[in-house]
C-alpha cells in the first residue's frame, strides 16, 4: 500500500488500484511527521548508520513513505544505498494499511513518558494500553482545568477555600467557648429569628390602611345606614301590603275585626 492508493490483487498480480482516503492520507502523513520528531530528539537531524537506523528506514516506509522513500532517506538517511532502500520498500509494497500506534510504538521503543514529552498523538507507547492512557490523558486534562481556573481565581482577587475555611464560623465554633448550642448562638444574633415580611407598594392598597383612615371609615358608616333604612322600608312595604285596607273594612281603627260586628246579632 502507499499513502495515496490501495491496489487489489490476486496473488502477485495488481489487477485495480483503489484511491485512499483523504483521512488515511492525513493520518499518514501525521504518522510520518511524528516518526522524524523521534529521530530529531533522539539522534538529531541524520539517522545514525546503525542497526537502529534501518528500523527508523523501515517505520517510515511502512507508515507512509513507501513510493517516496528514496527521497526521505536522501535527507533524513543519506548513507542508505539504493539497494538497502530497494529491498525495504519491496518488503512494505504489499501492506495495506499503515500500523496501528501502538505497533509503531513497540517498533520504535516509544514509552509513555516520551510519547508525553514530545507531544505524539499518532503513535502509541509500549508500556501503557490505550485504555489506559486515554484514564491518564483525561485526569491530566482534569488537572490542567483545575490549575486553569486556580490562576484565574487568583486573578480576579479569590480568597483561598482553607484561608476562607479556616475563618468561618463553623471553624471557629465560637458557642462552644460560650457553653451554649448553636442554634441559641445564632439565635442570640439575631440571625435566626422571624423573617420579616415587606408588602409591594405598587399593588393594591392594604386592607389595615383603609381601615386606619377616617374619610374612609365615614364613608363606610354612611354606606351601612342607608343600606339599612332600605331594607326597613321595604319590609314595612311588604307588611302594609297585606292589609284589607281596600274593602273600608276599618282595619286600621280595628285590626282584629270589630268593626263587622256593629249590627246586633
Amino acid at each position: 500500500m502507499s499513502a495515496a492508493t490501495n491496489q487489489i490483487k490476486v496473488g502477485n498480480c495488481v489487477i485495480a488500484e483503489r484511491k485512499a482516503s483523504n483521512r488515511t492520507i492525513i493520518l499518514a502523513n501525521l504518522r510520518l511527521r511524528e516518526i522524524e520528531k523521534v529521530i530529531v530528539c533522539r539522534h538529531g537531524q541524520t539517522i545514525p548508520d546503525t542497526d537502529d537506523g534501518m528500523i527508523y528506514i523501515h517505520a517510515a516506509g511502512l507508515n507512509g513513505a513507501a513510493e517516496t522513500l528514496f527521497g526521505w532517506c536522501s535527507r533524513w538517511a543519506p548513507w542508505a544505498s539504493e539497494d538497502l532502500i530497494e529491498n525495504v520498500a519491496k518488503a512494505v509494497s504489499n501492506r495495506k494499511n499503515i500500523q496501528k500506534p501502538d505497533a509503531v510504538a513497540k517498533l520504535l521503543s516509544v514509552n509513555f513518558a516520551e510519547r508525553e514529552r514530545l507531544g505524539l498523538r499518532t503513535i502509541g507507547a509500549n508500556d501503557v494500553s490505550s485504555k489506559k492512557r486515554k484514564s491518564i490523558v483525561k485526569a491530566l486534562k482534569r488537572q490542567r482545568d483545575r490549575d486553569r481556573m486556580l490562576a484565574k481565581r487568583r486573578a480576579q482577587g479569590r480568597t483561598k477555600r482553607s484561608v476562607y475555611e479556616a475563618k468561618s464560623l463553623s471553624h471557629l465554633e465560637p458557642w462552644v467557648a460560650e457553653g451554649i448550642s448553636r442554634a441559641t448562638w445564632y439565635r442570640r444574633r439575631c440571625e435566626t429569628g422571624q423573617s420579616r415580611i415587606e408588602s409591594p407598594r405598587n399593588g393594591d392598597t392594604l386592607v389595615s390602611n383603609l381601615l386606619s383612615d377616617p374619610e374612609i371609615e365615614s364613608n363606610q358608616a354612611s354606606a351601612r345606614e342607608n343600606i339599612i333604612s332600605q331594607k326597613g322600608s321595604r319590609k314595612m312595604r311588604s307588611m302594609g301590603s297585606g292589609l284589607p285596607e281596600s274593602r273600608g273594612l276599618g282595619a286600621a281603627s280595628s285590626p282584629h275585626g270589630e268593626a263587622q260586628r256593629s249590627e246586633p246579632r
